[in-house]
C-alpha cells in the first residue's frame, strides 16, 4: 500500500516532528508533533500538540523613607516594579490604598517613572495608581510620593496585586510608619536676660520692703 500525506516518507508514519509555524508565546518556542496512521485505519491521522510557556506576573515592593514621623510630617512613599522574565510586559499597574489617617501630601512630591504608565497620586486624597506601564526584559522602574501623617497611630500598608497582560496577576507588598504624637517645643522657658530681670525686680522689692521696716 503507498502511503500519503505528510508522514509518507517516515518509517511506519509516526513520530516526526515538525516545527509549529503558530507564533512562539513566552519563553519557550511552540512544537507541533505529527502522529499517524493508526493501525488499522485506512487514513493517516495527524494530531498537532503545541506548548507554550506562560510567562511569570511582575512583582511590586515599597518602602517609606522613615519608619516613623511626627504628627502633619511627611516622608517618601517609594514603588519598585521588575519584569523577570525573557520578554516585555505590557499594561502593568497596581494600586496602592494609603490606611486611614495618611495622605498624599501637597504638593505630592512625585519622583521618578516607570515605563511610560500613568502614576496618579492627588494631593490630599488617599490612593496612589500605576497604570499601561510596560517593561522590557529584565527591567525595573521606580517612583515615588510624600505622604503625611493625619492621625496619629501605626499606619500598616499593604498594595494591591500588581498586574499585566501578558504575565497576569501578581503579588502586592506591605510596609509600616509610625505617626507619633505632636513634640511639644519649650517656648515658654524664659530665656537668660528674662531670669535677670525677673531677678532685679525681685531685689527691688525685697529692698524696698527692709526701707519700710527699718522705718
Amino acid at each position: 500500500m503507498q502511503r500519503t500525506g505528510p508522514n509518507a516518507h517516515s518509517p511506519g508514519g509516526v513520530g516526526r516532528r515538525e516545527p509549529s509555524t503558530a507564533k512562539a508565546r513566552g519563553n519557550v518556542a511552540p512544537l507541533r508533533i505529527l502522529s499517524g496512521p493508526s493501525k488499522g485505519l485506512n487514513a493517516p491521522v495527524f494530531v498537532a500538540i503545541t506548548t507554550a510557556g506562560a510567562l511569570a506576573p511582575p512583582t511590586i515592593a515599597k518602602a517609606f523613607g522613615a519608619a516613623s514621623i511626627a504628627l502633619s510630617g511627611s516622608t517618601d512613599l517609594t514603588f519598585t516594579i521588575a519584569n523577570h522574565n525573557g520578554s516585555t510586559l505590557t499594561g502593568v499597574g497596581f494600586t496602592d490604598s494609603l490606611p486611614a489617617g495618611l495622605v498624599i501630601s501637597t504638593p505630592n512630591g512625585l519622583a521618578g517613572s516607570c515605563g511610560g504608565g500613568a502614576i496618579t497620586a492627588v494631593p490630599g486624597s488617599g490612593t496612589v495608581s500605576l497604570a499601561s506601564a510596560t517593561l522590557g526584559s529584565s527591567a525595573s522602574c521606580s517612583f515615588g510620593v510624600s505622604v503625611t501623617g493625619a492621625t496619629a497611630g501605626t499606619k500598616n500598608n499593604t498594595t494591591g496585586a500588581v498586574t499585566s497582560a501578558e504575565g497576569g496577576t501578581g503579588g502586592t507588598a506591605a510596609a509600616s510608619l509610625v505617626v507619633g504624637s505632636v513634640a511639644i517645643t519649650p517656648t515658654d522657658i524664659p530665656i537668660l536676660h528674662q531670669w535677670a530681670v525677673w531677678l532685679l525686680a525681685l531685689i527691688l522689692v525685697v529692698a524696698a520692703a527692709l526701707r519700710r521696716h527699718r522705718r
